[in-house]
């Protein structure tokens, strides 16, 4: 019974969610940043990775 009501909970959590986000209006692209945190700088070629990934993915979209 408590798998059921943590399911039922879920769901709900889940949808109503789900209305938030659709009843939000739309960003311009022109007033949006975006913001990244990293653990490391350049010199770690694991975090070197995730940061040209995330150049290339703003520069893509237009994204400062």
């Amino acid at each position: 019974m408590k798998k059921f009501v943590a399911l039922v909970l879920v769901m709900l959590l889940c949808l109503s969610s789900m209305t938030v986000l659709a009843e939000r209006a739309p960003i311009a692209k022109e007033n949006l940043k975006i913001g990244f945190i990293f653990l490391h700088d350049e010199n770690s070629t694991y975090d070197l990775n995730f940061i040209n990934a995330a150049k290339e993915a703003c520069e893509s979209n237009g994204i400062e």
